[in-house]
């Protein structure tokens, strides 16, 4: 709360246009500053970026040292070469001004990143005799806190190249927090290299217990999600321990534990802010301007800053208690099983839960399958664009790349999973982009993406009757009108079958379809169906959104809904598609509807041709008609269409 108060403080007190170029850059880099330190990493990395070329510009050597120094540090936690790359010109700069004992920060910085990119003969470059030097002369200058995070970062890459220091430098209360969680991280990789997975998985869990006390206390959705990048070393250090073990229970205890830390915490729903509403509205006028119109970019970005400042001073809520692997077996019907796929920093391994039997570790060739994940991806896009001759190639290159996928990535977990009627996925990574619902052996297997297994037990122990449904036809959507037309017949159908009075099913189109009348529409149904082009806002995803005739749906848009829909079918290209962050970090529209409260999202991380969306998902409302699960209808509709497509049944499916 401290740090989203300072945040909005310096919003508020940013120079204008007439103060010049630098005390504008100046602010913006105090402000990056603040961003970094709540964890709002690519944010303040592009604030910082721009403050650099300015005092470049403006022939400020020091100023953009700096810049670059700060911007180095950010990068440590996700981009260790654009890191040392930074820290380089940082160096250079501060040396060239005389600035002896700043550049030693920046070049600690850099030897940070080398050591911490674990190439063994980076490690071996680094003589332990040139740290110490360096370490120490940072403490005579004042810069204690740099010169522990330099040797906790060295002693973690030498445990790691097999090579533990007999000792290691002092946990200190009083260091930011980044250099407590490198103490805990050092600490458990030492253990791990004499062989101490016990006392390793110890110290891992020490370190992401004060992580998550410090969780507690700053900030809500987007600080929570970001800062988990801190935690990467301590998450892989002990998902490392638990899969060396071979135990399914310390497994899945791990999994479920880098799950929770990124993806199962979300803000309290914000109160009625008629500012915060007339923002987004302003936003939503300046996206909606003609390509030919200059959108005034300072205007977006000031608009953008002042609602993410208010999101940031949102209290949080944790989601539901992590379970064990017992209490998540309790909640599985014969026939369900899930596959938890884990990576480590060397491997991948997929954890076969069935409901009855027992649960297996199986090994996987992770660089036989990530460039089979790349290859499908190009095919899936280049399906939804071409036809004829040419679309054959690329049709049957697909499902040569898709059975290859299934035959390296699902069938050794299937081979050892019995029973397999209903199947529950989760997944980090690029995983994550795999239409699970296109493999073979899931031809007639629903598939449900859940963000966590304990998240979705929780969720299937509450199910929800769907008796409403709402369509929603945005602009530019060739068979949008006949896909919400198909669907809402088969609701009426449904509803005059059951005897039922009810309305029949709404249908906002045209001039109607406002983003005002779809949130009005979306707290009144069960089943919200929204045919329209999105899109996907890498470097800040509450903005990805659908477009309507009044311009764009954002993520953020969504907390205005007091009770969200049960079910959420977007028929958009990139609907579901969530931005790369660390591990399991994904902030796409598909995720802002399950964060607000809806159980399942249908969507899809790649294009689709309108025609078969409009023909897949208007025969898929037969089945939810007939109260199968949303997983469920999709695979039957699938199969009737005889269309495999890339939607996906994300959160709880069934």
């Amino acid at each position: 709360m401290v740090i989203a108060c300072a945040l909005r403080a310096m919003g508020e007190a940013r120079p204008g246009t007439g103060d010049g170029p630098a005390a504008r850059a100046q602010a913006d880099a105090d402000r990056a500053e603040a961003l970094r330190q709540a964890g709002h990493l690519y944010e303040a990395e592009s604030l910082l970026a721009d403050a650099a070329a300015v005092f470049d510009a403006e022939g400020m050597p020091r100023a953009h040292a700096e810049a670059e120094l700060r911007r180095a540090r950010s990068l440590l936690s996700h981009d260790l070469e654009g890191a040392e790359r930074a820290a380089a010109v940082a160096e250079t700069l501060l040396r060239s001004v005389g600035s002896v004992a700043r550049a030693l920060v920046a070049e600690s910085v850099g030897l940070r990143a080398r050591l911490a990119a674990g190439n063994r003969s980076a490690v071996r470059r680094a003589a332990r005799a040139h740290i110490v030097t360096i370490a120490e002369r940072m403490r005579v200058n004042g810069f204690a806190a740099d010169a522990r995070a330099l040797e906790l970062t060295a002693a973690g890459a030498y445990a790691r190249a097999g090579r533990p220091p007999d000792r290691l430098p002092p946990l200190v209360i009083s260091d930011p927090l980044e250099v407590r969680l490198l103490a805990h991280e050092a600490r458990a990789a030492q253990a791990a290299a004499r062989a101490d997975d016990e006392a390793a998985l110890r110290h891992a869990a020490e370190g992401l217990a004060e992580f998550a006390s410090w969780q507690r206390a700053h900030g809500p959705l987007g600080t929570r999600s970001a800062i988990a990048m801190f935690c990467s070393g301590l998450l892989c250090e002990g998902i490392s321990a638990a899969v060396r073990s071979g135990r399914p229970d310390l497994v899945f205890e791990w999994s479920e534990r880098s799950r929770h830390f990124t993806q199962q915490i979300a803000p309290l729903r914000p109160p009625p802010d008629p500012e915060h509403a007339r923002d987004l509205a302003r936003l939503r006028g300046l996206r909606a301007q003609s390509p030919a119109a200059a959108c005034p970019e300072d205007r977006v970005r000031e608009i953008q800053r002042r609602i993410t400042d208010r999101q940031r001073g949102m209290p949080s809520v944790t989601g539901p208690p992590r379970l064990t692997l017992d209490g998540f077996r309790e909640q599985l019907e014969q026939g369900t099983v899930l596959l938890s796929f884990v990576f480590t920093s060397t491997r991948l391994v997929c954890l076969v839960v069935p409901a009855r039997g027992e649960p297996r570790v199986v090994p996987l060739r992770w660089a036989a399958i990530e460039p089979l994940i790349e290859g499908m991806r190009r095919e899936l896009d280049a399906v939804a664009h071409t036809g004829g001759t040419s679309g054959a190639f690329v049709r049957a290159a697909l499902e040569r790349h898709l059975a290859e996928l299934s035959r390296l990535l699902v069938e050794p977990a299937l081979a050892v999973a019995g029973l397999v009627a209903r199947v529950v996925v989760t997944a980090t990574g690029v995983l994550r982009v795999v239409p699970w619902s296109m493999l073979p052996p899931f031809a007639d297997v629903p598939v449900s993406f859940a963000r966590s297994a304990s998240g979705w037990a929780y969720a299937h122990r509450r199910p929800r009757v769907l008796e409403r449904a709402g369509f929603v036809v945005g602009p530019g959507v060739s068979r949008g009108m006949e896909e919400a037309e198909i669907g809402a017949a088969v609701w009426a159908a449904e509803a005059s079958q059951r005897g039922r009075v009810d309305p029949l099913p709404r249908v906002l189109t045209g001039e109607q379809a406002t983003t005002d009348a779809v949130l009005a529409l979306a707290g009144e149904v069960d089943v919200l169906h929204i045919v329209a082009h999105g899109h996907h806002a890498a470097l800040a995803p509450m903005f990805s959104g659908v477009n309507l005739v009044d311009g764009t749906l954002f993520a953020y848009d969504i907390d205005q809904i007091e009770e969200p829909p049960a079910l959420v079918v977007l028929s958009a290209c990139e609907g579901g598609r969530s931005s790369g962050r660390w591990g399991e970090e994904s902030l796409g529209m598909a995720l802002a509807w399950l964060r607000a409260g809806s159980r399942c999202v249908i969507a899809t991380p790649v294009v689709v041709a309108d025609g078969v969306a409009c023909e897949v998902l208007g025969a898929m409302h037969e089945g939810l008609a007939a109260r199968l699960g949303p997983a469920e209808a999709l695979t039957l509709a699938m199969r009737q269409t005889g269309h495999l497509v890339p939607f996906i049944a994300y959160g709880t499916g069934f």
